[in-house]
Parts: structure tokens; C-alpha cells; sequence
């Protein structure tokens, strides 16, 4: 708006001054050209329309003819006729508005000069085409997403410590080295006293004072395993942890304590082979006997269907029994004379069932008096303990026969020869394990043997030579604890 301004004041300007210079020029119409009063067309100061209407040397300006005195050319204003040597260029430069004058103004002075034919409006420069909008700068493409980098391997776990060898001394296991950057290795369990290792590993405790000769076993009423020391005529304890401790000897002598059963009284009750029948200790040492037959040769012990304690008597070939109270006394005659009864328990059914040694039978107990036997398949096989089993069968050990028996209640017999080690196996004791198989112990081959329902065996030798085992029975830790009447030792192993 400012420009506009001062571009219209200016050509008022213009005018002004050029209209004062043409009036201070101008004569009398037809003087100083010879030209009549009467002012013909084309003479000076005559009226004019145009340039073509004017006498040569004059120029038509607000239709009159006159000289021109202003120096420099203009554009003729509203078409006004430019004098040939008026400076309006051919074509105006292309300044503002293409420097051409509103309504074609003439240039400075510049109308004298032959009349030159009307300079056009100088032409405004062409514009200059606008550049070509640049293309926008292609955006760059867009980074692929960097490829997420796998997350940073975490260190190996530490491989798990070597399970302690199962020494005497339960050395510990060595401990699991580090991961890279994983936990530390799980810490080998310990050997010896420690954790117990793998399938089959054997720990061995010496007994304090030997000859000792352990024979029956069982868990007592306070969690730890109770044994009995057949030469030492007493009774011992062992945690699950291995600590031993012998309590003070039996009084009457000879004695021999062979079975032993915690009772529904909760106390610790066991046979003694040569001396009086049963005996009952507290779990403090306090002991009572009771003789029921002399010479009866107690061997195994059980808590019967009727809550009674049931043992065998060996060389009277029949099943005897006491009550808690150390007063009801009940005798099941069974074969009687030429029997060897041994091992006693209760089956599947209910009934009582024992291994007849010297006959080669298994029998079944029917009180007060009834029975029911059945041979085994191998002759002399001298038949020892027997455990019900986990398939609701009855299973047995052969003594010489070398074999374990399985038999139902109905009398239909299966035996699994034992595999040959470096001398005959002779299997002695058998329980059922926590495993959900029965394991035995033999006691001339020097191993612990596990079998399965289907008869698979797979013996565990123990390190000790000669140990000459006895029983088996499952501890409350988990593990299987046994009897070494030649090595003076209790055994641990795991199932």
C-alpha cells in the first residue's frame, strides 16, 4: 500500500512540473513559424489530435501542437506519442510492474524527437517462470528396524555337583562348578553320612563293639531303625543319620534276640532263639521277657490280624502268640513235628502266612486251628522270609534254591532265578520297597538285590566282604536299611 503511495505522488509530480515547463514554453498560436492567426491544423499551438495531426518539429501534447523542449523521452502518457528520440527503450527493462509508465507515462523529458511511433507500454520483463518447485526431497527410506539382537545367552547352568562317593567316611560330593552366567552348579550330595546318592548307592556303619551279629531290623516308634545284636544279646538304635547307640544287655543268657516288631503298645518287642520267647524294651532300654514255651526257638515276629504279637516257632514247627499284656497266650499247632517254621505275614487276604523250611511249603494260617499248604516247585529250596507284595501276591526268598518265589493266594507259583555272582546268593530277607518294587538281601552273596513284579533283578554289591546279610526294611527317610551279620555293619542303600 506504501508503494502504491509513492508511486502516484510521483507521477502527480511529474505531471505538475511538465505542464509548468510546457506553459513557461509556449507563444502565441502561429508565431515564430509563420503560421496564420487563424491556427490551421497542425500549426503551432493549433488544436491537435495526435501526432500525425501536427506540423513537423511539433508534437500534439493536450491536443494542442507545440514544440518540445524537455530533454529525454517518456512513454507518451495514455498513449501519448513518444518522440522518436524519447528514451522509452524498444522494451522497457522488467522492473516492477515491467517499468512501464501508468498509462504509458513518458520518460523524464524525453517527448522530443521525430515522432516516433507510440512506444508500447514497455513490456514488463517476462516474468521469470517460476522455478520448478523441487521435487520434495525424497524422504529417505525408512531404516529397516535393526533386527532385535537375540538376547545374550544366559550362563550355562553350572553342571550339578558329582553325587559324594558312598565312602565310610561320607565324603561330600564336589560341588557343582558355575555357570558362565548361570547359577551355580547344584552342590553334590554328600557321600557317607550325607544325602543319599543314586540307585544302589551303599552306606555302610560300623557297629561299636564287635562280635555283634545284627540280625532283625525294623523301624521303630520314634522314627529311627531298631536291630537286634544276636551275639551281643541286646538291642540298638541308629538314626536315620548313622548314629549308633547299643542299650545295656539282655539278662537272662543264652539268649540270642533274632526278630524284633514295634507293637501296637508302642513299644519294641523280639524273639529270642535260645532263651525265653519274647521280650518287650521301651524306647528307653527298659526290657521284660516272657517265656512261653521252653525251647521254641522263636525266630520271626509280626503284629497280627488280632493286634497280638505272632512270632514262628522254629523247632515246634507251629505259630505261637502273646498279647501286650504279657498274659493271653494262644498256640497254632500247624504241622507240628518235622516242620522248620520261619517267615511269617499277613497276606493279601487277610490270613497269616508262613515259609515252612524244612518242608518245602508255603502255608496258610486258618485259626484256631486250620490250615492250607502248598509246595514249591524247587525241590529243598529251604524257604525264608515272605513279604505280601505291592501286586497283592506273596513273595519269598529260596534259601538254596536261589530264587525268588511269587505265588497267589490260590497256590500258583513263580520263581526268578537269581543272577549268578561269585558264589551262590543264598537270599535271606525281603521287604517291599518305596520304590514300588521288593528288594532282598543275600546272604552268601554278598549283595542287595532289587527286583520288580515282573521278576526283573538287579543286584547292588556291598563293599564289605563276607557280610553275611540277614534283613531289609524300609526306613522312613526313604531309603532301605539291612543287617551285616559278618561285616558287624548296618547298611543304607537307596532304592
Amino acid at each position: 500500500m506504501l508503494v502504491r503511495f509513492c508511486v502516484a505522488l510521483r507521477e502527480a509530480c511529474f505531471r505538475a512540473a511538465l505542464v509548468a515547463a510546457l506553459t513557461v514554453a509556449a507563444v502565441a498560436c502561429g508565431s515564430g513559424n509563420g503560421a496564420s492567426p487563424a491556427c490551421p491544423s497542425g500549426s503551432e499551438r493549433c488544436p491537435c489530435y495526435g501526432n500525425a495531426t501536427c506540423d513537423q518539429g511539433l508534437t500534439c501534447l493536450s491536443n494542442r501542437c507545440v514544440v518540445a523542449t524537455g530533454a529525454g523521452g517518456a512513454s507518451a502518457g495514455a498513449g501519448g506519442p513518444a518522440g522518436t528520440s524519447g528514451a522509452a527503450g524498444t522494451t522497457g527493462s522488467g522492473g516492477t510492474a515491467g517499468g512501464a509508465g501508468t498509462a504509458g507515462n513518458a520518460g523524464t523529458a524525453g517527448i522530443a524527437g521525430t515522432a516516433g511511433t507510440t512506444g508500447t507500454g514497455g513490456r514488463g520483463g517476462t516474468t521469470g517462470s517460476a522455478g520448478t518447485t523441487g521435487a520434495g526431497g525424497r524422504g529417505g527410506t525408512t531404516g529397516s528396524a535393526g533386527t532385535t539382537g537375540a538376547a545374550g545367552r544366559g550362563g550355562t547352568t553350572g553342571s550339578a555337583g558329582t553325587t559324594g562317593s558312598a565312602g565310610t567316611t561320607g565324603s561330600a560330593g564336589t560341588t557343582g562348578s558355575a555357570g558362565t552366567t548361570g547359577g551355580a552348579g547344584t552342590t553334590g550330595g554328600a557321600g557317607g553320612g550325607g544325602g543319599a546318592g543314586k540307585t544302589g548307592t551303599i552306606v555302610e556303619y560300623p557297629l561299636p563293639h564287635a562280635p555283634s551279629q545284627p540280625e532283625g531290623i525294623t523301624v521303630g516308634p520314634d522314627g529311627n531303625l531298631w536291630f537286634t545284636e544276636a551275639v551281643a544279646g541286646r538291642l540298638a538304635r541308629i538314626t536315620t543319620a548313622g548314629v549308633i547307640t547299643e542299650f545295656p544287655k539282655i539278662l537272662t543268657s543264652p539268649n540270642f534276640p533274632t526278630g524284633i516288631v514295634t507293637g501296637p503298645d508302642g513299644n519294641l518287642w523280639f524273639t529270642e532263639f535260645m532263651g525265653f520267647d519274647l521280650g518287650r524294651m521301651t524306647t528307653s532300654g527298659t526290657i521284660t521277657e516272657f517265656q512261653i514255651a521252653q525251647g521254641a526257638g522263636a525266630i520271626e515276629i509280626i503284629v497280627g490280624p488280632d493286634n497280638k504279637l505272632w512270632f514262628t516257632a522254629f523247632n515246634f514247627g507251629s505259630l505261637l502268640s502273646l498279647a501286650t499284656n504279657g498274659v493271653d497266650i494262644n498256640a497254632f499247632p500247624g504241622y507240628g513235628s518235622g516242620a522248620a517254621v520261619r517267615g511269617i505275614t499277613i497276606g493279601p487276604d487277610g490270613y497269616m502266612w508262613y515259609t515252612d523250611q524244612a518242608r518245602n511249603k508255603i502255608a496258610r494260617a486258618i485259626l484256631p486251628s486250620g490250615y492250607t499248604e502248598f509246595t514249591i516247585p524247587t525241590a529243598s529250596s529251604a524257604p525264608q522270609d515272605i513279604v505280601t507284595g505291592p501286586d497283592g501276591n506273596l513273595w519269598f526268598t529260596e534259601l538254596t534254591g536261589n530264587k525268588i518265589g511269587r505265588m497267589t493266594t490260590d497256590g500258583q507259583f513263580a520263581e526268578f532265578p537269581i543272577p549268578a555272582g561269585a558264589s551262590a546268593p543264598q537270599p535271606r530277607g525281603i521287604t517291599v520297597g518305596p520304590d514300588g518294587n521288593l528288594w532282598f538281601v543275600e546272604n552268601n552273596g554278598n549283595r542287595v538285590d532289587r527286583i520288580t513284579t515282573d521278576g526283573v533283578i538287579t543286584p547292588f554289591k556291598v563293599p564289605t566282604p563276607n557280610a553275611s546279610l540277614e534283613h531289609i526294611v524300609a526306613g522312613p527317610d526313604g531309603n532301605l536299611w539291612f543287617t551285616e551279620a559278618g561285616g558287624e555293619n548296618i547298611g543304607r542303600i537307596t532304592p
